[in-house]
């Protein structure tokens, strides 16, 4: 009698893991926050999302032209809302986070600076998107990724925009954020296992 039972109790155990496999969510909230609004990765990754029937919701919402560090870290602490959805709660729902920030930052300043002050001022940016990579982690504990800096200014810069990226990824690596560059989605989707 006992047999029976603990055979048929491990039957019932079985039974709801492999129901919980096969319901189990394995697609995507996809969240794109981008200052710029020219990227054309987060259509790239959306599409290749939706033909491999991996996209739960994209949201777009929180992106803005112009949008720099500073106006980001504060729509997050005072919880901005877009179409209904806050962005804390957009936030805390993602499976992939990627950011196109600071470049808006940055661009106000070349043209008019030396390069020793661009430097100067890169730091100071870097203060902000340190606090808003903190700030970001405090809602996602999933995987972000922010786009690398392009150099769309000339070979004049090539040397500034090494150090600005540098920058970008040692402060990337102490928040388990992965910096990418625009022309490697590819090995984005691979990982995430998307393609």
């Amino acid at each position: 009698m006992k047999l029976k039972l603990y055979i048929f109790l491990i039957l019932i155990v079985f039974f709801t893991f492999l129901i919980y496999i096969e319901n189990k969510d394995n697609k995507i909230y996809y969240v794109n926050i981008d200052s710029t609004n020219k990227g054309e990765y987060n259509n790239y990754i959306k599409t290749k999302l939706l033909e491999n029937n991996k996209l739960e919701k994209y949201v777009n919402d929180f992106s803005s032209k112009d949008l720099r560090t500073t106006d980001l870290i504060e729509e997050i602490k005072t919880n901005k809302k877009q179409r209904q959805k806050t962005i804390q709660q957009v936030l805390i729902k993602a499976d992939l986070i990627t950011l196109n920030i600071g470049i808006n930052d940055i661009s106000y300043k070349i043209g008019k600076s030396t390069e020793q002050e661009l430097i100067n001022y890169t730091d100071e940016i870097f203060n902000d998107i340190e606090k808003l990579f903190k700030l970001l982690r405090v809602y996602s504990k999933e995987n972000i990724y922010i786009i690398k800096f392009n150099n769309s200014y000339g070979e004049y810069y090539n040397n500034y925009f090494e150090y600005a990226n540098n920058k970008l990824e040692k402060i990337s690596k102490k928040y388990n954020i992965k910096v990418i560059e625009e022309n490697k989605l590819n090995d984005l989707l691979k990982k995430q296992k998307m393609i």
